[in-house]
């Protein structure tokens, strides 16, 4: 996967397709982030940033803070993530409605929203965070777009999870597992699917549930 990534970024340079060469780095730096590599995401955010230096496009922008603030939060600095995320909303509030759509297979506002919401739950602002969480959702759904609703509810699931929210846990992880079965998002529904045996033992339910 890395190799077609690092290829997808080499033809994007060469043809300069700005919007593709984003996609490409994007793809690159969750396969570094997925695999641990958290350095050599940081580099590619940094990168990003560099894009954005040169460029106008609040795709870019708004693209270079969420990966660098991924990067950040999940290195546990979460004041440094949260500034990220709060500078790259900014620039989405002030962007054109459809700018920032399918950008990184997701709509950009669901994901820097989500994470930022994450971010405050982690810093102990539960009711700021779930107003950030709640209205990811609902852009989500406005958008009618299965991956970018997938990854509302991942969020939304997730800080139920930390709130001790079960019934709403069980609630949204079967509408998830509905949505990423019929993507075949076959890791999200393994997941979502432990998550949802968890929340539904943790009430109480019986094994056969």
């Amino acid at each position: 996967a890395a190799r077609a990534w690092e290829r997808a970024t080499e033809l994007c340079r060469a043809v300069g397709n700005q919007r593709g060469l984003l996609l490409s780095l994007w793809g690159l730096l969750v396969f570094a982030w997925a695999s641990g590599d958290l350095r050599g995401a940081r580099g590619l955010a940094e990168h990003m940033l560099q894009l954005e230096r040169a460029s106008s496009d609040a795709a870019v922008t708004v693209t270079a803070r969420l990966c660098l603030a991924l990067v950040a939060v999940c290195a546990g600095d979460l004041a440094d993530g949260s500034a990220h995320l709060a500078a790259g909303k900014d620039v989405a509030e002030r962007a054109p409605a459809d700018a920032l759509v399918d950008v990184t297979f997701a709509d950009l506002r669901v994901q820097v929203d989500s994470w930022l919401g994450l971010a405050r739950h982690l810093q102990g602002d539960h009711e700021g965070g779930d107003e950030l969480i709640d209205g990811a959702v609902r852009r989500a759904r406005a958008l009618d777009a299965p991956f970018t609703m997938a990854t509302a509810l991942a969020f939304a699931i997730s800080v139920r999870v930390l709130t001790g929210d079960l019934v709403d846990v069980s609630r949204l992880a079967d509408e998830m597992i509905e949505i990423t079965d019929a993507l075949q998002l076959v890791d999200f529904t393994y997941h979502v699917r432990v998550t949802r045996a968890w929340a539904l033992a943790s009430a109480g339910a019986p094994p056969a549930e």
